[in-house]
């Protein structure tokens, strides 16, 4: 067996999916906050997102968009979004 062939590629896997374990949802929830502000001009918050590739699934929870014509109120406001693909 060649070691220097396996041990790079092993380590290459577990370092992807180290990353989508654990740094993929905070960085595309990042990601969906940052563009939505930019795009309403509104503070937005998500207090959590979680992806699941098997079964392609996005859920968010606590989701807030402020109304940028009247600070300290909510335009929408929903508890828990889930999208999923079949």
């Amino acid at each position: 067996m060649r070691f220097s062939y396996l041990v790079p590629r092993g380590i290459l896997l577990s370092l992807v999916w180290v990353f989508f374990a654990f740094a993929f949802d905070p960085a595309l929830r990042s990601a969906i906050v940052y563009s939505s502000q930019t795009v309403a001009g509104a503070k937005i918050d998500v207090d959590d997102l979680q992806t699941s590739f098997l079964s392609p699934a996005l859920v968010a929870k606590n989701v807030r968009i402020a109304n940028r014509f009247s600070p300290g109120t909510n335009l929408i406001e929903f508890d828990a979004l889930r999208v999923q693909l079949d």
